[in-house]
Formats: structure tokens, C-alpha cells, sequence
């Protein structure tokens, strides 16, 4: 037996369709006065409110304050535009520091926006936040790359929104950012662009491999080694592509495909599912979120293994066919500095497992098996 990393691409689900997302028929907007742009990737969509944000405000390159956890991946836009960015320290609880966020102020100046990340797909609290951000008079911009939909306790508190609903769907791309109609800001953007980006041939026909391997039961896993990189080795630097959003990603979105209410439900059942497994099972595990909110939508499992083993249960993991991951790169200012420690100690020590809506009860169980056995070998 092996997992697949992500859910099953279906090609029928993007064939041209009739049906499209119009103004107050978005699922992940809340109201029917919120707006909506469509972007390939959540950067793009980051990129576009900072520059429209910073030009507002008369300055040629924008500030923002990012937390410390957070892929670098994911700034390469920001950072090709030449924006200030700073990073500011987190709570155990994966909130802002909001001491933190004042020190940065006198140091840096204050930013234009703030971003707000809801880790893993839990609704985290954002009261204290954006009362900071009030006082300051800076733009608090909720990041729910993690969380599939709207959910309570995200994307309901009246600033902007980032989702990713690629990252669930398994589609070439698709993010989208919502400005609620009463944030008290204007995105000088086309709310959708007509025409998409190049057809992603090559990643279709990939995807189409490993489908048909799947169903065959061909464990492409074993064909090359597992390769984990160093603690301490970068990633490297990856072409953002076109901020469009690709036509058959366009299309599968607009279809929608199975309910993405049940999609979010079945994540849920599974990552409970899982918790229930190995917290059950042993001590080492460490839970990163203790409380389970109802309704929410994961995005991965994480958990946390410290005393320096995670890289070695990860690698002997994937070596089972089990796609455990760890946190992509850490931004350079970040990474290895004694000033960061939470967000260094996170990297080396946090591991995550799919939990998708195509991944069976006999999988999730084998799944937790080998990671229960595992564990207990290393």
C-alpha cells in the first residue's frame, strides 16, 4: 500500500463548462458585497494588495510585516517588487507578538499591511491583532492558504482573504482574494481576467500518470530514492509564473466538482481520525493545535517530534510510500537567526501527513500504523 500526496486529478472536471462563479456566488465569499479577484497562486494575489495598498499610500516600495513561520516560497513575488519585508515574532500559540509588533514599528516604521496566517487550517484568534492593526492604521490581511472555505473564525471578521483552493482540489492553480464590501478598501483590479495562462499541458499529463499508476497499483515511490534535504540546505528559488490563472484550473473551479462542503468535511473526518491514532498511541507525538474546532478544514496533519528525529522518521516514512513533508524554507532573515527560535525549532521539528478526500479509512489506518511503528523504532 502507498498514499498519494495529494487528491485524484480528474480530467472530466475540466472540460469546458457553462456554469460560472458570479458576484454573490463565490463560495468563499461570505457576503454578497464582497469582491473577488482570481489569481493562479496566493502570492500573486499578496503582490497585487501590497502594490495597490503602498501605491495608495504615495510609496514606491511597500512595508509589510510577515510572521517568522512562513515559506519563502511564497514571497518571491514580493520580493522581485522590491518590498520591504520584516518579520515578526509568534507566540507558542502561533499568534502575533504584539510587543514584537511594536518594537518592529520603531525600528522599521509603520507597514501598509499586516499578514495574519491561519496555520494548518485552524481558525486562530485575530482580535488583539487587528485591534493592534486599528491603532496603527494598518491593513490586516487574513492568510487561509490552509483552510479550504469560510469557516468560523476565518474569512469572517471584515479584512481581506487569501485561499488556495489548488492546494485541496489538486488543479494547475487557483487563489483568490476576497475584499469584504465593508473593509474600507478599493482594489484598482480587473475582477477576473478573461483570459487565463498557457494550457499546463505538462503538469496534466503528469497528473494523468500518476492516476493511472494509482489505480494500477504501480508504486512509482520506489522507482527513485527518497531524497529529504539538509536542515540548513536551501530550497531553490522557483519561477512564481503568470499571476493568471490557467483555463482548465478556471473551469474546475467554476464547476466546482464534488461539494466543497463535503470535501471539507471528509479533511476534517480525516484528520480527526488520525489525532484520534496517534495521540492515542503515544506520548511523543505532539499535538500542535489541542483544541479541534468543529468545521474547520485542514489543509495537512502536523505534528510535532522533537530530541532531533524528525527528519530521520520522515525519510523512513516516505521510504513506506507515505508522503510525509516537513515546513518549506524558512525566509533568510529568519532561518538559523537566535532571533527566531520558535520558527527554527518548528522546521526541524514539524512533520505533516496528507489528510484529502480521496484517501480511504484503510489507508488513513495503515498510514498512522507505520508512523506509530516508526516512531517507536527511531
Amino acid at each position: 500500500m502507498f498514499i498519494s500526496p495529494n487528491p485524484f486529478f480528474r480530467l472530466f472536471d475540466t472540460l469546458p463548462g457553462k456554469k460560472n462563479f458570479g458576484l454573490g456566488q463565490n463560495p468563499w465569499t461570505v457576503d454578497k458585497e464582497d469582491q473577488w479577484f482570481l489569481f493562479s497562486r496566493g502570492q500573486w494575489a499578496l503582490t497585487a494588495l501590497g502594490t495597490c495598498l503602498a501605491e495608495g499610500r504615495g510609496r514606491t516600495k511597500g512595508r509589510i510585516f510577515i510572521p517568522e513561520y512562513f515559506c519563502e516560497i511564497s514571497l518571491t513575488p514580493l520580493r522581485r517588487s522590491g518590498f520591504d519585508l520584516h518579520f515578526y515574532r509568534l507566540t507558542p500559540n502561533f499568534l502575533p507578538e504584539v510587543s514584537d509588533l511594536d518594537r518592529m514599528v520603531e525600528k522599521y516604521g509603520s507597514p501598509e499591511m499586516l499578514l495574519f496566517v491561519h496555520y494548518f487550517g485552524f481558525p486562530l484568534d485575530i482580535g488583539p491583532t487587528g485591534i493592534w492593526c486599528r491603532n496603527n492604521k494598518v491593513l490586516l490581511v487574513e492568510d487561509a492558504a490552509h483552510s479550504l472555505l469560510p469557516v468560523p473564525g476565518i474569512g469572517r471578521h471584515g479584512y481581506p482573504v487569501i485561499y488556495t483552493p489548488w492546494k485541496f482540489l489538486n488543479t494547475p492553480g487557483g487563489a483568490f482574494l476576497v475584499l469584504p464590501g465593508n473593509c474600507g478598501f478599493e482594489l484598482a483590479l480587473e475582477r477576473e481576467r478573461e483570459n487565463g495562462s498557457a494550457y499546463p499541458w505538462a503538469w496534466m499529463v503528469k497528473q494523468l500518470i500518476h492516476r493511472s499508476a494509482q489505480h494500477l497499483g504501480l508504486p512509482l515511490y520506489k522507482m527513485k530514492k527518497p531524497r529529504v534535504k539538509e536542515e540548513d540546505e536551501s530550497e531553490p528559488i522557483l519561477d512564481p509564473g503568470d499571476p493568471a490563472c490557467a483555463v482548465p484550473a478556471k473551469t474546475f473551479l467554476s464547476k466546482g466538482g464534488r461539494s466543497l462542503s463535503d470535501i471539507g468535511r471528509i479533511r476534517e473526518r480525516n484528520y480527526r481520525r488520525i489525532d484520534q491514532a496517534l495521540v492515542a498511541s503515544t506520548r511523543r507525538q505532539g499535538r500542535l493545535f489541542p483544541q479541534r474546532p468543529e468545521g474547520f478544514t485542514p489543509y495537512v496533519y502536523p505534528f510535532r517530534i522533537g530530541e532531533g528525529r524528525c527528519r530521520k522518521v520522515m525519510v523512513a516514512l516516505n521510504r513506506t510510500g507515505i508522503p510525509a513533508m516537513t515546513w518549506s524554507d524558512l525566509s533568510p532573515e529568519v532561518k538559523n537567526s537566535e532571533e527566531y527560535p520558535l520558527a527554527n525549532a518548528l522546521r526541524r521539528e514539524v512533520m505533516v501527513l496528507p489528510v484529502h478526500q480521496d484517501l480511504t479509512l484503510a489507508q488513513l489506518d495503515w498510514m498512522t500504523d507505520q508512523v506509530n511503528h516508526i516512531l517507536s523504532a527511531i
